[in-house]
């Protein structure tokens, strides 16, 4: 269902205070949005996109500084019309089943920390990162009319066939975004069109 949220991730880190050149963006043409920031001197880089060439979300977690924790949370939605259960495979792959009460089916969720160059800890609700100073996560959203394991097997262990680095899943999503944002162009070169209301 369009219409509601599929989760909602939390990301919680060590240094919560002393925020400094905070920044936000959206990019339209490429499809990102990102922020960055400082505490003390330690510069913070978040960048998320949803892939059209590959149908997942990634998002890129930098800081200049090796961070003690990094600890990504799901929310229970409190979703009065949708059940929702959690546990973590041994892949380090957190797996939501989200069944609609008075519907038929429902949806699969995935979050996976696909590189990380610090340690890892899975829980049936949360993943955390130790000492850890950039994180590739990636998620997905499956629909599904009825419980299905052995896609749930198959999504989970597609993650180790992506790239390991942003960019690389970036340029392959760009290409299919432009396509999409640059189908329409707008021309007010002729005296007679600048005139024109937008």
């Amino acid at each position: 269902d369009p219409f509601h949220p599929g989760f909602f991730l939390n990301i919680e880190q060590s240094q919560s205070e002393g925020f400094r050149e905070y920044c936000r963006y959206t990019d339209f043409e490429k499809g990102e949005i990102g922020s960055s920031w400082k505490i003390n001197e330690n510069k913070f880089q978040r960048r998320l996109f949803a892939s059209r060439a590959d149908q997942l979300i990634a998002l890129s977690i930098k800081m200049d500084e090796h961070q003690p924790l990094t600890c990504l949370t799901i929310d229970e939605n409190n979703q009065p019309l949708i059940k929702s259960r959690y546990e973590c495979l041994p892949n380090d792959v957190l797996v939501g089943t989200h069944d609609y009460v008075h519907g038929k089916g429902g949806y699969y969720t995935f979050v996976h920390i696909k590189n990380c160059n610090g340690t890892i800890q899975c829980t049936p609700t949360s993943i955390e990162a130790r000492n850890a100073s950039k994180l590739l996560i990636l998620m997905k959203i499956i629909p599904f009319t009825e419980h299905n394991e052995d896609m749930v097997r198959e999504v989970s262990s597609s993650f180790f066939g992506f790239s390991d680095t942003y960019e690389a899943l970036f340029d392959s999503h760009q290409v299919k975004h432009s396509e999409v944002f640059n189908r329409v162009s707008l021309n007010l070169k002729k005296k007679k069109k600048r005139g024109w209301s937008t």
